[in-house]
Order: C-alpha cells, then structure tokens, then sequence
C-alpha cells in the first residue's frame, strides 16, 4: 500500500486530503486510516476508490500492491 501515491491521485482529482476521498467512496475514516496502515482494503473499496479516482488498473496495482523487492 502507497499511502502518499494514494495521496497523489486524491489531490489530482481534486480532493484535499484523504479524509475527503474516504467520506467521498462512503468509507468510515477510522476504517480507511486503519486500512491505509495495514493495507487490507476490500475489493469493493479498492474498486470505489479506483472509480472515484478515476485509476488505471496498472495504477491500483501500484498503489494497493506494491513489489516489494529486498
């Protein structure tokens, strides 16, 4: 999970934070914020928020599902 390219796309579309974008998809903030820490986004709330934003696939795989290489 890419909080701050979530971020990006959130204020490319117009919102000002990320607040806005979860009251915007219907998302409990605590609820959003505690999937923003852990990554565990549903698949509906990926779609919302994918939707919302207006994302490419290849662009909610990059936020919501980062390589992660060591």
């Amino acid at each position: 999970m890419d909080r701050n390219e979530l971020k990006i796309e959130a204020i490319k579309s117009g919102l000002s934070s990320l607040s806005q974008l979860a009251d915007s998809v219907g998302i409990p903030r605590k609820r959003f914020f505690s999937h923003l820490k852990t990554g565990n986004f549903t698949r509906d709330e990926i779609e919302s928020i994918a939707t919302k934003l207006t994302l490419s696939a290849d662009r909610v795989i990059e936020i919501f599902f980062p390589q992660k290489v060591s």
